[in-house]
């Protein structure tokens, strides 16, 4: 297990390696440009130097308008695939338009997480619940939907910080559920200071993270094994219904000869007139 993990921590230094590599170069470039500009301001008479401010300018102007997604690299998670412990499951819930909602609504739900045929959400309470109101933000974690037996979960929760990714808020615990509980933090963090932190973004949003798992993979198989047994009931109670909803439709009599639209004076007429011509003179 050592080894495994020793492999994943090269494969996430080389990430980061890379990334660097490629913002040094660029640093480098910026540095090499700076110093001829500032060279030739020093060095060039006035008459010469205005003579070549359009080129410099158009220099710094490519420089400016460089799309920064040229720095940009893929994240690199922070997490390790263990054989101790199972990969968390995760959802995302923003919240829009947090200052209404703070004075219009008490609680507000994320969407369903589902692992397992286990039902997670975030219940999230913008005003503070309890003693928090009007102070903090209150966040739990809550089970929808859960198996018979109350067990123990590690969960984390993250709220994003818009002005710099690396200082996200991070309240993480371990707790027993049971279906329809929730657990989180009443005191989560400041209203006040959402916006002046830079949790709060500019057009009024806040983005929580949240994450979710059992302890031990021994944990994890037994959910599986009952959410299994649990599909395979359901689909064996869907089957017979299926079954018996066959049988019914065979034990419905069979449909006239006549179709619904036909008139049955109209067709007899014209199956006599088939069997016995007249000819039309003959009424003359």
């Amino acid at each position: 297990m050592k080894d495994k993990l020793e492999m994943q921590l090269q494969g996430k230094l080389q990430k980061f390696n890379e990334h660097r590599d490629i913002v040094c170069e660029e640093i480098d470039n910026l540095e090499n440009i700076k110093n001829e500009i500032s060279k030739q301001v020093e060095q060039s008479c006035k008459s010469k130097l205005i003579s070549k401010s359009p080129e410099i300018m158009n220099i710094l102007k490519e420089i400016k308008n460089k799309p920064i997604v040229d720095f940009q690299s893929e994240n690199v998670s922070v997490e390790f695939v263990s054989e101790i412990s199972p990969a968390y499951d995760s959802g995302v819930f923003e919240i829009n338009n947090f200052s209404r909602l703070r004075t219009s609504t008490e609680v507000v739900y994320s969407e369903l997480l589902q692992t397992c045929g286990i039902s997670w959400r975030l219940k999230v309470y913008p005003n503070g619940n309890g003693v928090a109101r009007n102070h903090y933000i209150s966040v739990f974690l809550e089970m929808v939907k859960g198996l018979q037996d109350t067990n123990n979960y590690e969960y984390r929760v993250e709220m994003v910080n818009h002005a710099d990714p690396n200082l996200c808020v991070v309240r993480e615990f371990a707790s027993d559920f049971e279906s329809g509980e929730c657990w989180g933090y009443n005191k989560f963090f400041k209203i006040d200071l959402l916006k002046e932190e830079g949790y709060l973004s500019q057009n009024d949003s806040i983005v929580l993270r949240y994450y979710v798992r059992p302890p031990t993979y021994f944990q994890k198989c037994k959910e599986q094994k009952q959410y299994i047994e649990y599909l395979e009931t359901n689909k064996s109670q869907l089957q017979a219904k299926l079954e018996e909803y066959q049988k019914l439709e065979n034990k419905e009599p069979k449909p006239s000869v006549f179709s619904s639209c036909d008139n049955p004076l109209e067709t007899l007429e014209e199956e006599l007139k088939t069997e016995n011509p007249v000819d039309e003179q003959a009424f003359n």
